[in-house]
């Protein structure tokens, strides 16, 4: 609408592509979080945040762009694989905290 450029053009969708699957990341992992928290369990979502953002989504984003070249890419591939992992490691613990209560009963 703005650019005719083809290469902007092509940049553009590229990101947007990226934004698309960290909105669908995030669309699970953010019920969960509540989930959670409704359950009394606050201190899984900050651990998982940790581990899939500084653990997994910085280095990995580092390693997309200085060992594979990604450039401005590297960013946005590597939040949506942390976000990808952090919505696995909440939904685990979600299954482990319904188990734990459902024994309690």
């Amino acid at each position: 609408m703005y650019v005719t450029e083809p290469e902007v053009v092509g940049v553009c969708v590229r990101f947007i592509a990226y934004s698309c699957l960290f909105i669908m990341g995030d669309a699970v992992a953010a019920p969960i979080q509540g989930i959670l928290r409704g359950y009394k369990d606050v201190n899984a979502p900050f651990y998982s945040s940790l581990i899939a953002y500084w653990v997994i989504c910085m280095p990995l984003g580092l390693f997309l762009d200085y060992r594979l070249g990604h450039g401005p890419y590297s960013y946005w591939q590597s939040l949506d694989i942390g976000l990808f992992f952090s919505a696995l490691i909440l939904l685990l613990r979600l299954k482990y905290v319904r188990k734990e209560m459902r024994e309690e009963k």
